[in-house]
């Protein structure tokens, strides 16, 4: 039966999870690039979503940038996509740091990877802060992120059709917070248990967090 959460937290397998007990040493690897990835956005301030590998590119193309991370083996289907989405040039595709050669079939691959795209450096899944910076420079500072303190992030989180619903401001400090909140313009933020509310000026909002606090915002 498959493990809990807080039993696979207690046992601690390691950077791939509960992933390491396999024998698919490329499973493992992906998952431990994968949780080194969100790590390095967490690290990086830069907010983020995860998605199905059968995405499609109308729903990829409304990120600003769509990083997969590949090993030697990739799903066909989503080869597919990548390359459909990095052709158009609308959206920042980073893959690596391996080239596929395989499908998901272990059958070949015999389509050639996707051009103008950005490559994870092999080394980074052990350089947490190098791959921090590196994929913090795919997202200019805008809406939704948080302008300062340093230990205060932000996570928004959009509808189906991308328009930003709710965004929760967590503090990873453990003394009483006030961040600057990054925001566009004629919105409204909303706390939905103490109805606090609040409106930007120049861009920007002031939020008050306690320690080690989350404080949550519908978005009007």
């Amino acid at each position: 039966d498959p493990l809990t959460p807080v039993l696979a937290e207690i046992l601690d397998f390691g950077p791939g999870g509960i992933a390491e007990l396999g024998t698919d040493a490329g499973a493992i690897a992906a998952r431990r690039w994968q949780a080194a990835i969100a790590s390095a956005l967490e690290l990086a301030q830069v907010p983020y979503e995860i998605v199905s590998e059968s995405s499609t590119v109308e729903q990829l193309s409304r990120y600003r940038a769509v990083i997969a991370p590949t090993l030697e083996r990739v799903d066909r289907a989503l080869w597919s996509t990548l390359r459909t989405l990095a052709d158009a040039k609308k959206t920042v595709v980073v893959i690596g740091p391996g080239t596929p050669s395989r499908d998901e079939l272990d059958q070949s691959l015999a389509d050639a990877p996707p051009r103008r795209v950005g490559r994870l450096k092999d080394g980074s899944l052990d350089d947490l802060p190098g791959l921090a910076a590196d994929l913090g420079a795919l997202a200019e500072q805008g809406d939704w992120q948080i302008e300062r303190p340093e230990d205060v992030r932000a996570h928004v989180f959009a509808d189906e059709a991308g328009k930003a619903r709710v965004v929760f401001v967590l503090s990873d400090a453990a003394t009483a917070r006030t961040a600057t909140l990054l925001t566009p313009p004629n919105v409204r933020l909303r706390d939905p248990f103490s109805n606090e509310a609040v409106v930007p000026t120049n861009g920007r909002v002031t939020i008050a967090v306690p320690p080690r606090g989350v404080r949550m915002w519908i978005i009007d």
